[in-house]
């Protein structure tokens, strides 16, 4: 089951049903997006088995340049995504999909190579190739989730180090 009322954090145990998901969700996008898709990955808590996760479906929409980027605003609206303007703060055009008050898919369109993008492959591979890093991880989300519990944001911002602390060592082992 996806779905997660906005603004709040919630963990679940993972469901094999979200792989599922991101596959329809792909699809979607696909058709939506046409050649502007160069990559489509699953990213995120949701793509790590055996750990906990907020049930919103991260997906990883790789264009090859920020022109690509700004044509996905209204493809994706006509697909039915609310498309929030980040594009400046966070270097993405960040589509979502749910109602105002439940968020089930957060979409991330951003620039192949760019370091939004690499972060997010790099931290999801370490991820999945270390599985006690993944538990480390897990343990932490769940310490912040009482902790934040009506403070995405505040969620979000306290789990930083530890992602940069991933992606540092994943970089450092290429």
């Amino acid at each position: 089951m996806l779905g997660l009322e906005r603004g709040t954090v919630k963990l679940v145990p993972h469901e094999n049903v979200w792989a599922e998901n991101f596959k329809n969700e792909k699809e979607i996008l696909q058709k939506a997006l046409g050649d502007l898709a160069i990559d489509i990955q699953h990213v995120g808590s949701t793509s790590i088995p055996n750990i906990m996760a907020k049930p919103i479906l991260d997906v990883g929409v790789g264009v090859k340049d920020m022109e690509a980027m700004l044509a996905t605003i209204p493809l994706l609206q006509q697909a039915g995504y609310d498309v929030a303007n980040k594009i400046e703060e966070k270097g993405e055009v960040l589509g979502r999909r749910g109602g105002d008050e439940i968020r089930t898919h957060l979409i991330h369109v951003e620039i192949i190579g760019s370091k939004n993008w690499e972060n997010h492959i790099i931290f999801r591979d370490y991820l999945l190739a270390h599985p006690e890093a993944a538990k480390e991880y897990e343990q932490l989300k769940l310490k912040n989730q009482k902790e934040f519990t009506h403070d995405r944001k505040g969620y979000v911002n306290a789990k930083n180090e530890f992602v940069q602390s991933i992606i540092e060592k994943a970089k450092a082992e290429k």
